[in-house]
């Protein structure tokens, strides 16, 4: 989780599917890009730190949403794209193997050359290109770091909804809002100290009681109406 600062608009881009040539693209030429073991005993979701009624709109968004497809999908390709006002947009695209917890980004540098970065998110090593030449120690450290980043951050505020019962994570039902003919029920997520890149950030989540998709969310203070 990472700190949004206010855009004008936000558009996230998702495709599904095994990228060909994704994992021959995606590993340096280290041991270190092999996927590490599972710990033998992962911390879990702790239901006693969150209301039983939070749990329970959570756990019906998750299977409304798709979360049955969430477990068993493995690559996924998808694009972040912001709009800050008449600045024309920015945007990174991200392929992961979620399950060897490795991705590849594409994107712009600041000064608008292109960006590629390998990282294993495990032992946060990779490889970076700037402007399509190989870069090296600090300089590839730098991109490297930002695509592990940006990763945490950019796949949050898509798959929020099935990250609802991680560890550390903590729910709290606060009431419901009207928006016309839609009731919407509204959930605080708040977080451990020490969870993600920024624990202290709070969301609202406002699922539609009929359907129990999640159709707004707000970060830092909720919608008044």
């Amino acid at each position: 989780m990472r700190q949004k600062k206010s855009w004008g608009t936000t558009l996230i881009m998702l495709g599904l599917g095994v990228l060909p040539a994704f994992g021959q693209q995606t590993q340096p030429a280290s041991s270190q890009t092999q996927p590490a073991s599972p710990a033998a005993s992962a911390p879990a979701f702790d239901p006693s730190k969150s209301d039983e009624k939070a749990i329970a709109i959570a756990d019906k968004a998750f299977a409304a949403m798709g979360g049955q497809a969430w477990a068993k999908a493995r690559y996924l390709k998808f694009s972040f794209v912001v709009k800050r006002g008449e600045a024309p947009p920015v945007q990174r695209t991200h392929y992961w193997d979620k399950a060897a917890q490795r991705s590849r980004m594409e994107g712009p540098s600041r000064d608008g050359k292109p960006v590629v970065a390998i990282v294993d998110h495990t032992t946060k090593q990779g490889q970076a290109t700037l402007d399509r030449q190989l870069l090296f120690d600090t300089d590839a450290k730098k991109y490297i770091d930002l695509a592990h980043r940006n990763l945490i951050n950019d796949s949050y505020w898509l798959f929020m909804q099935f990250k609802l019962k991680d560890p550390g994570v903590r729910l709290r039902y606060e009431g419901e809002l009207k928006a016309g003919p839609i009731t919407y029920d509204k959930i605080l997520v708040t977080f451990d100290d020490g969870i993600g890149l920024t624990s202290r950030d709070k969301y609202w989540l406002y699922v539609n009681r009929a359907t129990s998709m999640i159709e707004w969310i707000a970060q830092g203070y909720p919608f008044v109406r």
